[in-house]
């Protein structure tokens, strides 16, 4: 009996060891896989963050899904022929952000030479707008940029100011911003710093006026007319659509003596024509003309001249130019109709002799092309 107890007991102990062991090698077996498991966590490669830089410049909130922005770029100078404002800012050393325009002081004493363009907020919607002036004038050469809705007064240099550089590029570049309401007109003031000084050679890049991409796959063609002349601000979207608004007068101021041709507004100018094309090679030919006579200075074909689709989609032409003469080529996917542009410098007529009588009558023409004659007046500025 006794030792029928003494079993029972032994086997009751080793019931409880085994039982005890098997707890431990179980906790001993989560604690290892757990370990591993957070080892391996630590020790995977962690995914690298790079900042991705904005639009530049930003799009307003009120931009179209998918605006692009390509920038308006005009080349000029400042010399003692160009027109003058009294007295000059005074520098805050800040540049002008859109919805934080500077405060508007100015330097009198003196009277200061300047360059005035304009252009215009066409896009439908209001637009945060940044002008870069760029320049390799230096010290008493250097130059200012502000911008004006409303007007320019050269007699009273801050009304209607609306944003300004806040400091000269002095060799470089510096950028400003401002907002411009839909359909505005706004101008851009570059003024030099120092009277009597001039500056050689600047230029002014706007950017902003952004307009919708267009459809790669319209259906019809497009309404409007064979062939326009518009300014640069202008895009292939709203000539086909019949929205783009016509350029008829480029401006000119003389100096010297014998008067020469100065200061020229606007700068650049396009000329648009709707062309049908076979498929494959074609090349076709714009003519440009002076037809008052009195005058032999023709405008010179500037980079940004281009072939689209009716899509809007660039077809990477070849584009030269002889005389007045331009020679377009490029492949047609397709027989259709197709956009051709001709960017031209107005600014290839300074240093020209003044023309006489002042008004000079230009004609640009597409050979084979009906209806694609548009004119141009240059004519002197009073």
């Amino acid at each position: 009996m006794k030792n029928r107890q003494n079993n029972s007991v032994r086997a009751a102990a080793l019931q409880v060891t085994l039982s005890v062991a098997l707890l431990f090698g179980f906790a001993t077996l989560l604690a290892s896989s757990f370990k591993a498991a957070t080892t391996a966590v630590v020790d995977r490669p962690q995914p690298v963050v790079v900042a991705q830089p904005g639009f530049y410049p930003p799009l307003p909130a009120l931009a179209p899904a998918g605006a692009t922005c390509t920038p308006i770029v005009v080349d000029d100078k400042i010399t003692t022929g160009y027109p003058k404002q009294t007295g000059r800012i005074n520098p805050t050393g800040v540049p002008s952000s859109c919805g934080a325009p500077n405060a508007c002081s100015v330097i009198n004493g003196a009277l200061y030479h300047y360059a005035d363009h304009s252009f215009t907020n066409s896009t439908g919607a209001p637009r945060c707008v940044t002008v870069t002036l760029s320049s390799s004038c230096t010290g008493a050469n250097s130059i200012f940029a502000a911008a004006y809705i409303g007007g320019f007064d050269p007699s009273n240099i801050c009304n209607n100011i609306v944003g300004d550089s806040g400091v000269s590029p002095n060799g470089g570049s510096t950028s400003f911003g401002f907002n411009v309401p839909d359909g505005a007109t706004f101008e851009v003031v570059v003024s030099e710093q120092t009277a009597n000084a001039g500056c050689e050679f600047f230029k002014l890049e706007i950017f902003g006026l952004c307009q919708p991409t267009p459809s790669p796959t319209p259906t019809a063609t497009p309404p409007g007319r064979v062939s326009q002349i518009t300014p640069t601000n202008v895009t292939c979207d709203q000539f086909l659509s019949g929205t783009a608004p016509t350029l008829s007068l480029v401006e000119y101021t003389l100096k010297g003596s014998p008067a020469v041709i100065n200061q020229v507004d606007p700068g650049v100018f396009f000329y648009w024509v709707k062309v049908t094309a076979a498929a494959g090679s074609n090349t076709f030919t714009v003519n440009e003309a002076i037809t008052s006579g009195n005058f032999s200075t023709l405008f010179a074909m500037q980079a940004g001249s281009n072939v689209f689709d009716l899509g809007c989609v660039t077809l990477h032409p070849t584009i030269s130019q002889l005389g007045g003469t331009v020679t377009v080529q490029f492949n047609a996917p397709s027989a259709g109709t197709y956009a051709i542009l001709v960017k031209f410098s107005a600014n290839s007529v300074k240093g020209a002799g003044a023309p006489s009588p002042t008004t000079v009558h230009y004609n640009i023409s597409t050979a084979g092309v009906a209806d694609s004659t548009q004119g141009l007046d240059l004519n002197k500025k009073h």
